[in-house]
């Protein structure tokens, strides 16, 4: 039986597992993140390894309300972000983040990481979809919402 069955048919574990989630995104992304690799070597989803400089711009993020940051390409970044708000979404009723950047398309790939990642997640930590389109993505029984908007 693997783990993900065992905590399934354990309510109590079950709780405690999505308080685990709720209280700590590192312990989720670390648990349960995804990626999409576009890796020909090995393409696919694969799990999101949150990296020292990751968890240190988690302890950023929790620790300033406001944030300028400036980065090199593929370091992880925009799926920490997407999955930020896919968080807030998902553990903080009647949430709305704004997943904001240089383009409509950009923003739009933004909005993707976070649709992946809530499809792959485990049924005690997903819920229903409601609106799903280029700009938006809904948890309507969480009162949710991520939005894709371009800075331009």
């Amino acid at each position: 039986m693997t783990a993900t069955l065992a905590l399934e048919a354990d309510p109590v574990a079950l709780g405690v597992e999505r308080a685990l989630c709720e209280r700590s995104q590192l312990y989720w992304l670390s648990t349960y993140g995804r990626i999409l690799s576009r890796d020909p070597q090995s393409p696919g989803v694969q799990a999101f390894l949150p990296w020292q400089h990751i968890q240190d711009l988690l302890r950023l993020f929790q620790q300033y309300r406001k944030l300028v940051i400036l980065k090199a390409r593929q370091v992880g970044f925009s799926h920490l972000v997407a999955y930020r708000g896919l968080h807030r979404a998902l553990f903080q009723q009647g949430s709305v983040t704004s997943l904001v950047s240089q383009g409509q398309e950009e923003s739009g790939d933004l909005l993707e990481k976070a649709r992946l990642l809530h499809g792959v997640q485990p049924a005690h930590l997903s819920t229903p979809v409601g609106k799903n389109n280029e700009s938006e993505f809904e948890l309507p029984a969480r009162q949710s919402k991520i939005l894709a908007l371009p800075s331009t």
